[in-house]
């Protein structure tokens, strides 16, 4: 028996250190073994799956670093245009963002954890990126493909049908599916699922009421986005969001 978190996405770089027990991470076609010690690194927009034996379970803590903190990032001349293989195994580097992640827990100041990620993310980048990177799917996209992502990005919240899509894309439904998906990764619903769950996010991280984040999103009622969430994200949107706090 296994638990699988679905294909998905970030608009944000993320970072896996796995403490205890172990999984799999699929991403690009190719199924990575990360047990304890190890940590994967996923590029914003990149689809990827995981899945972790229920025998075994597993914990973890991630990172995930918005682009405007990578952007800030350029140590060597690479700047946005680094790439890392998505299983890391340096031991000095896994346990620079643990340090990090203590800090975080045990109350450090902003400027310390700040300080703290940013000289992880460039051990990290100097150790491991590629100068050169590989386009996203969706970069090199035909013109329909691109129209539809646009379209559910820009129109999350609406409850839009296959029909729809397909005649703005000019494809038949199946055809439409079949291209989106072999683009993108995934399939246009489970394109629809992450745009409103990183919108989800945003609004969540903004202080939003789980009830008005859900409406705003486009999810039929409140339990649905906490399904949602939780299968994807690994905590309910509350947990996400912490506590509100007063002005």
């Amino acid at each position: 028996m296994t638990r699988t978190v679905p294909p998905h996405w970030h608009s944000e770089f993320q970072l896996c250190l796995i403490t205890r027990g172990g999984g799999d991470l699929l991403y690009k076609g190719v199924r990575h073994r990360t047990p304890a010690g190890t940590m994967f690194a996923v590029h914003p927009g990149e689809v990827h799956a995981n899945e972790t034996a229920l025998t075994e379970g597993c914990s973890y803590c991630t990172f995930n670093v918005d682009s405007h903190v990578i952007e800030s990032l350029d140590p060597i001349g690479r700047g946005l245009s680094f790439y890392l293989h998505p299983l890391i195994e340096d031991a000095d580097v896994i346990g620079r963002f643990l340090d990090c992640f203590h800090g975080i827990q045990a109350g450090a100041s902003r400027l310390e954890i700040e300080s703290s990620l940013l000289a992880s993310m460039t051990g990290l980048i100097v150790r491991h990126g590629r100068t050169s990177r590989p386009l996203p799917a969706v970069a090199c996209s035909p013109k329909a493909v691109r129209t539809v992502r646009d379209y559910l990005i820009d129109n999350h919240a609406y409850n839009v049908s296959l029909r729809e899509l397909a005649h703005l894309a000019g494809l038949s439904p199946f055809h439409l599916v079949r291209t989106f998906k072999d683009r993108v990764g995934i399939p246009p619903h489970q394109f629809l699922v992450c745009v409103r769950l990183e919108h989800a996010k945003q609004l969540l991280r903004q202080g939003g009421t789980v009830a008005r984040v859900a409406a705003d999103c486009g999810y039929a009622d409140q339990s649905h986005l906490i399904r949602s969430f939780k299968r994807v994200v690994g905590v309910t949107p509350a947990a996400y969001r912490g506590p509100v706090r007063s002005t």
